[in-house]
């Protein structure tokens, strides 16, 4: 066995049983922190850590991914989410030669709009403003040829009408990619932290996750095909919904078998996801992801949907880039990204 695929075994087996043995944890605050920071990584289902190339945004997801191919580049990205809700992200990267660093900045915008206030007999009074705010700063060092590592800090800010929330986050991240160059593998520990400044009196936990993910570059087809798990420090990632217990014409539904269920909830953990890589140096990208997880907990019992899929494309040219995603969420309706990168240098 090669040495990379015992690396990978390695890797699998050690963190595996955090997902087996952990228990499900209450709701958590800042969960802006978890949607996807462009509109690629939307159209590649939400998360994406494991491939290393010139987007500077993809060190959001995992430091480590971050090199000196993400330097001299701004990137911007808006989405657009139902209800109004806008989501602003802003990165730039730049590598100090002398200590082999690459380091990087963003700032990660949210803005839930206005809402009209009411007391508790439903009277109306004033507006108010919802919104959230991350300043992300990271560094990744290549330790080896196939092995980097990355860590972010991220400084957060939320406001919710009157009450106010402060709090530091830590994302860590490990990049090993095999001496081909078509395979690599990503792991990461994201908001990792702490809530200094609760809304209130209690402090409340930060949004915490692992995720491992596996991409694939095939040797004859120009196509990038990767695998995501996340929420892996948690098994049960399912729970029963009443809608299930009916059908249409209100007759019972029968219950999944354990081996139904098992399959389900392991599928929640997984993202698949490709781009197709069009043309001479690939300057034009298509991206389809398929999150199984979104897909059950949004579907409608009794329509087909598209709940769960998300797809894109990107065009790269000599200095400027442009990127669409769209998310397909609820029959309701869908959310849309769009990202602009500027080459400076």
């Amino acid at each position: 066995m090669k040495s990379g695929h015992r690396f990978l075994i390695f890797l699998f087996f050690s963190f595996g049983p955090l997902s087996i043995f952990a228990q499900n944890g209450g709701r958590a605050i800042y969960e802006f922190l978890q949607w996807g920071p462009s509109a690629r990584v939307t159209a590649l289902g939400g998360r994406y850590i494991s491939a290393r190339d010139s987007d500077v945004v993809l060190a959001q997801m995992n430091p480590a991914v971050l090199s000196f191919q993400s330097t001299g580049t701004i990137a911007v990205n808006q989405s657009f989410y139902l209800g109004g809700t806008a989501y602003s992200n802003l990165a730039s990267a730049f590598h100090l030669s002398k200590e082999n660093l690459t380091i990087h900045g963003a700032l990660q915008y949210l803005n839930y709009g206005r809402f009209q206030g009411a007391d508790e007999f439903g009277n109306k009074t004033n507006e108010f403003k919802a919104r959230d705010m991350a300043i992300v700063a990271g560094a990744s060092k290549k330790l080896f040829e196939s092995l980097s590592i990355g860590l972010n800090l991220k400084f957060i800010f939320s406001q919710l009408e009157t009450y106010n929330s402060s709090g530091l986050g830590l994302d860590l991240g490990l990049l090993y990619a095999l001496k081909s160059g078509r395979q690599s593998f990503g792991l990461s520990f994201r908001h990792m932290g702490v809530q200094w400044d609760p809304y209130w009196e209690t402090r409340e936990n930060l949004p915490f996750n692992i995720e491992m993910g596996f991409t694939q570059r095939l040797e004859h087809v120009p196509i990038l095909f990767s695998i995501t798990a996340h929420d892996l420090h948690r098994w049960d990632l399912r729970y029963d919904s009443p809608d299930e217990e009916t059908n249409l014409f209100g007759e019972p539904v029968g219950r999944p078998s354990a081996v139904e269920r098992f399959v389900d909830n392991l599928a929640r953990h997984l993202i698949f996801s490709s781009e197709v890589l069009i043309g001479k140096n690939a300057p034009l990208r298509l991206r389809l992801a398929y999150h199984h997880q979104r897909h059950q907990e949004l579907k409608d019992q009794n329509y087909r949907g598209l709940s769960g899929f998300s797809g894109g494309l990107g065009l790269k040219l000599s200095r400027l880039s442009f990127d669409y995603g769209l998310a397909n969420y609820h029959l309701a309706g869908s959310m849309h990204s769009i990202g602009l990168g500027i080459r400076v240098k």
